[in-house]
């Protein structure tokens, strides 16, 4: 990643270069190839560059265009060459082109309509000197982040706390009640931080800050803006999930890097990992591949249904692949807490799931000294790839497809090992019932003051005061993981 960071002032004030180098200093172990600042009368902007993609060659941001719009962006265009296409620019004219210049060029040409036509990660911040707005913008998923805060004077924004907190009116002050949730795993307020009155620029928004202050923000994009994909048979759908993952794979590998793939024995990442060694088997290459495994030896209980070690089903998808060369990361020889510290320096804030610190961080570490800056992986494929599609059982019955419904129960029972009454209250009045008829899963639990005891260390007397029942339901946070 790279990373960015400014500041508007509307209070008549000139942008302090040395606060927008100070906060680039702060965000430099996020991009330690390049950094540079600009400083222009009320407005600063500051980048810090992590060369990836072979254009980063040419990347000097922040960038200038036709138009004066200066931009610095942490982004990589995952379909460039569409973007080019739709402005009039052939990819052989842009060779010498950075993702920031392409899509710079695109905003002076479309304005705000080229946000939704962009695919890949971004977090993007446009200054226009002549209608005297600064725009933010993120992608869809947000995968790239960007924080800002507002005072009376100024408005200020980072990828990340430390390039905030590195200017001098931005206060640094814990958020009590984003703490407790974070305690009780309410991440459901995608806007609020760990401090107070810094906020995240949500995904798939566009906030644009005039040079009077006056702020604005929208979603520019929302998964019902797609439009629905009808074919013949079941057979079609698969061939066109293969291709479609087939291009954003092939799209992710333009690396200016060896590619190198976290593969686990689950769905997700092996499809990712089958692709990208097909995808290097056409031009004879290997790819190296980093799992984690258990210490040697173990043979503790496994839940049912699930297994511990990946090994076996990583070793038949390397041999299937050919070209797939694993090296195995194993718990017993890291210590999973022995860089927790380092880690939430570099956040900024507490660290989610630790107990997997210690092999992911090792793996990093491999796969580092192998020369692999670039590693592809299954994040979020549970939400697509592995999705079980269970969920969908209690919106066929709230819609009155009740066949369908059936047909989904009656499959629940017979690929799971619960009963038919378990499945039904799981499938499908669980989901529906409102909260406070929540018994199936308080019942058992008569001490209980909150469905959040069951799995967080937080005081009852302190979750009670920072209201994080009342915060999760305006969030849509659901304690009981229903299936929704």
């Amino acid at each position: 990643m790279s990373a960015i960071a400014g500041m508007l002032r509307f209070d008549g004030g000139m942008i302090d270069r040395r606060a927008l180098a100070r906060a680039a200093n702060a965000l430099k172990q996020y991009g330690p190839d390049r950094s540079d600042v600009v400083a222009a009368g009320p407005v600063g902007l500051a980048h810090v560059l992590m060369r990836m993609t072979p254009e980063d060659r040419f990347d000097r941001q922040p960038e200038r265009g036709l138009s004066s719009a200066l931009i610095s962006a942490d982004l990589r265009l995952d379909n460039r060459d569409d973007v080019l296409a739709h402005i009039g620019v052939t990819p052989r004219d842009a060779a010498s082109w950075s993702d920031a210049r392409v899509l710079l060029a695109a905003w002076e040409k479309c304005g705000d309509a080229i946000w939704p036509r962009l695919r890949g990660p971004f977090a993007v911040a446009i200054w226009d000197p002549r209608a005297r707005v600064l725009t933010l913008a993120r992608d869809p998923v947000g995968l790239n982040v960007v924080m800002w805060h507002r005072s009376k004077k100024s408005f200020a924004f980072a990828s990340m706390p430390n390039g905030l907190f590195a200017f001098a009116d931005v206060p640094r002050r814990l958020s009590e009640e984003k703490f407790a949730d974070f305690l009780v795993l309410n991440h459901a307020d995608h806007a609020a931080t760990m401090y107070r009155d810094v906020f995240r620029l949500r995904p798939a928004y566009v906030m644009q800050v005039g040079g009077d202050g006056v702020v604005r923000e929208w979603r520019y994009w929302s998964p019902s803006d797609i439009a629905p994909v009808r074919l013949a048979c079941e057979a079609d759908y698969a061939e066109g999930l293969r291709a479609v993952l087939d291009r954003a794979v092939r799209r992710q590998m333009r690396s200016a890097h060896p590619i190198g793939c976290l593969l686990s024995g689950g769905l997700d990442s092996s499809s990712v990992a089958a692709l990208v060694a097909r995808a290097l088997s056409d031009e004879g290459h290997r790819l190296a591949a980093f799992t984690g495994v258990p210490r040697r030896g173990y043979d503790g209980d496994v839940p049912a249904g699930t297994y511990a070690d990946e090994t076996p089903y990583v070793e038949a998808i390397a041999k299937t692949a050919g070209n797939i060369d694993v090296s195995y990361v194993r718990a017993g020889e890291c210590d999973d807490f022995a860089e927790l510290e380092r880690f939430f320096v570099a956040l900024e804030g507490p660290v989610r799931n630790p107990g997997n610190l210690g092999w992911v961080l090792a793996a990093l570490r491999l796969a580092r000294a192998r020369g692999r800056r670039v590693l592809l992986g299954g994040l979020t494929g549970n939400t697509t790839i592995s999705w079980s599609g269970w969920s969908q059982a209690a919106s066929h019955l709230k819609r009155g497809r009740l066949i369908t419904a059936a047909r989904q129960g009656n499959l629940y029972y017979r690929c799971t090992p619960y009963s038919r009454w378990a499945g039904l209250r799981q499938l499908l009045l669980e989901p529906l019932a409102p909260e406070r008829f929540s018994w199936w899963a308080d019942r058992r639990h008569a001490d209980r003051t909150g469905p959040w005891q069951e799995h967080s260390p937080i005081r009852p007397a302190f979750a009670a005061a920072m209201g994080v029942e009342a915060r999760a339901r305006r969030a849509g946070h659901d304690f009981h993981d229903r299936m929704r």
